[in-house]
């Protein structure tokens, strides 16, 4: 038996050599995966809070694996940060330094992946963790720095609206975190954020902003260029771009190439295909702009085919890249290649309800079909265009609303020091006028003050009303949070309860000799696997009684395939947006999914040959579902007995029939099913 401290050795010799293998230096995915189960065995036997923060640690360095090409995967990615949380939430104590530091980088990641409302979901978590460490005496400034700057970016983002001045005071706030530290380390990185900030205000169009920008940018440039150090290539792919755009801007034509050379050089140790995307896109752009259509047009298409390949197109590089290339072929007389861009594009901005791609597309649409002669389509695009642009001009001026406010309180100081050398130079008159609108203000308020009395008997009853309903709506509340308290225990309960059936079915398989039968424990180990996942998600989630599918699709597919120990050969993507189901339907649902996924991993890839098996539940109209599974394996004759006993497929049928649903198969290319439902 290992003493306590030498056990630890041996856990930190495990983390190292996972740290080593998912950085990338050895391309073994079985030895992560053997370290995983010893990491994750170990502290089934002790779960200590030193254990948990290790297996958490490579957790969260297979995510970061999944951010990197060719292995890249946002869902993947987006699993293991989620199971690097859930397993800190339950240690005890809470460590709240390591939650705050995983929430922060998955804010910093959904942001950079242009997901939003997760980003500023996780920030929001990040900055309660990091509270309760503060309230423990525990300090960490670079964590305290991180968590202000990222959230200032969120607030800032010009694509939702944004709040420019939470923005502002987050960044500000910041900066105060290291203003007396003057290391060169600290100091580039403070630049860096100062430039970011000003470039992304405003979207930095105005000349003081721009300049601030430049300045802080170049400085941070030269500094981070002169430490030589790969570490830092993120940080100097961040200014490059910036950079990119301060030159085009400024029509300096020369150095925009320098810089878009510079940030090509770091594309194969970044390995991130959302920049690769954006440097293809914005140098075809630049090309374009010049009318070199010929050497811009594959540089897009190399950008709008990443997007494809990594299912990038939920950012906006990729309705970007149709715009362009929509542009390019219409300048070149190719009108119908041109309408497939742009009516591509339209479509996705009504689905991402994203305004101003959508009228930037129906204008481009209108264009064409007056030059094609249609002036009867051309007149309707024209119509839809108008009332999109309405739509956005509405919008934008909220917007600036907000950023005219933000300004004006940025320039306060400087009026009120204007104001008070102009009361030096004529503070007789400022008398005379302060007499004269004193008299004015009296009569006025002599006015006021009457049926300001008035409402305020008013509102003394309806003060006395509202104490009263918020007594009723406070109990209301508190029964509302029992209910809720009492239905996830209750989900929880039976998660518990099916996970102990799904170890009972597992020991039972250990002692069968006979393959066939313990084929079928499995089988009930997995199905029952998969309704365990299923309450786990309800009592986990703020919705109770409704299912986000395509989470539940990712965490059952990583289950299944982890049980079969095929995570290295057989590669499986939820291609789908966010669909909720209620209960009843969710799990038949993941029942079929289940069978469909175990059966493709038993046939449709024998001898050790690698697959790919897609996975999609998508609306074909407003209540009708379509649950599609293919794979790109061997195939099967049609109409040929099923292999194995066959229990699967009749499970499958009658959980189809269950849903009154129906089925379709095609076996064109390898092997796909289709089941389509009505939704209750």
């Amino acid at each position: 038996m290992l003493t306590k401290s030498s056990q630890y050795v041996v856990q930190s010799l495990l983390l190292a050599t996972w740290l080593w293998l998912g950085a990338g230096y050895c391309p073994i995915v079985s030895a992560q995966a053997s370290i995983f189960s010893v990491l994750e065995a170990q502290y089934k036997i002790d779960p200590t809070p030193v254990r948990a923060t290790t297996l958490s640690k490579a957790y969260q360095n297979r995510a970061d694996w999944f951010k990197k090409t060719p292995q890249f995967n946002y869902d993947s990615t987006e699993f293991y940060y989620q199971k690097s949380v859930l397993l800190l939430e339950n240690a005890r104590p809470l460590p709240y330094e390591r939650l705050a530091e995983i929430y922060c980088a998955a804010s910093d990641y959904h942001l950079r992946s242009y997901r939003d409302t997760k980003a500023a979901q996780a920030i929001l978590k990040a900055w309660a963790a990091f509270e309760a460490m503060t309230r423990q005496g525990k300090q960490n400034k670079q964590l305290h720095y991180d968590i202000l700057r990222t959230w200032s970016l969120i607030e800032i983002d010009n694509v939702t609206g944004g709040n420019p001045k939470k923005s502002l005071a987050l960044i500000q706030k910041a900066l105060t975190v290291f203003q007396d530290d003057e290391s060169p380390i600290i100091q580039a990185m403070v630049l860096r954020d100062k430039g970011d900030f000003y470039h992304r205000y405003g979207n930095g169009a105005q000349s003081g902003r721009l300049t601030l920008s430049f300045q802080a940018l170049d400085k941070s440039r030269r500094l981070y260029e002169s430490f030589n150090n790969p570490a830092d290539n993120q940080s100097l792919s961040d200014i490059y771009k910036s950079l990119i755009w301060y030159y085009n801007v400024k029509s300096n034509a020369d150095s925009c190439d320098h810089y878009f050379a510079k940030l090509k050089s770091l594309l194969p140790s970044l390995k991130n295909p959302i920049l690769s995307s954006w440097y293809y896109a914005l140098r075809g752009n630049t090309l374009n702009r010049r009318k070199q259509y010929r050497d811009a047009r594959p540089l897009i298409e190399q950008s709008l085919k990443i997007t494809e390949i990594y299912h990038l197109e939920y950012g906006h590089i990729y309705p970007f890249s149709l715009n362009l290339l929509g542009v390019i072929a219409t300048e070149e007389g190719r009108y119908d290649e041109a309408m497939a861009y742009f009516v591509k594009g339209k479509d996705w901005g009504a689905r991402n309800k994203f305004p101003q791609s959508n009228s930037t597309f129906l204008e481009h649409l209108a264009n064409l079909y007056e030059k094609k002669g249609d002036y009867k389509r051309a007149l309707l695009y024209h119509q839809k265009w108008a009332n999109a642009e309405f739509a956005y001009a509405e919008t934008r001026s909220e917007k600036n609303l907000r950023e005219n406010e933000l300004k004006l309180n940025i320039l306060s100081q400087q009026k009120q020091l204007t104001d008070q050398k102009s009361q030096q130079s004529s503070f007789v008159a400022a008398i005379t006028i302060t007499v004269l609108v004193t008299i004015l203000l009296t009569i006025i308020l002599v006015g006021l003050y009457r049926n300001f009395r008035n409402k305020q008997r008013i509102n003394e009853k309806l003060e006395i009303l509202n104490t009263d309903l918020a007594i009723k709506n406070k109990l209301l509340d508190k029964r509302n949070a029992d209910n809720e308290l009492l239905l996830k225990e209750i989900h929880h309960r039976v998660k518990n309860n099916l996970e102990v059936v799904s170890s009972l079915l597992a020991l039972q398989s250990a002692r069968i000799s006979d393959p066939d039968v313990q084929y079928a424990m499995q089988s009930s180990q997995n199905r029952v696997q998969s309704m365990g996942i299923l309450h786990q998600q309800l009592y986990q989630n703020e919705h109770l009684s409704f299912i986000e599918m395509k989470e539940y699709f990712v965490n059952l597919s990583e289950n299944i395939l982890a049980s079969y120990n095929e995570t290295r050969r057989i590669n499986v993507t939820c291609a789908m947006s966010e669909v909720a189901l209620d209960v009843d339907t969710a799990i038949p649902v993941g029942l079929i999914v289940n069978e469909l996924l175990t059966n493709a991993l038993k046939y449709a890839f024998p001898s050790g040959q690698p697959g790919r098996v897609l996975l999609s539940l998508e609306y074909l109209n407003d209540n009708i579902l379509q649950l599609r599974i293919s794979d790109n394996g061997i195939g099967q004759v049609p109409n040929s007995k099923p292999q194995g006993s066959g229990f699967g497929t009749q499970l499958v049928g009658l959980l189809t029939r269950q849903l009154d649903g129906t089925m379709h198969q095609d076996l064109t290319n390898g092997t796909a099913i289709s089941i389509q439902f009505q939704r209750k």
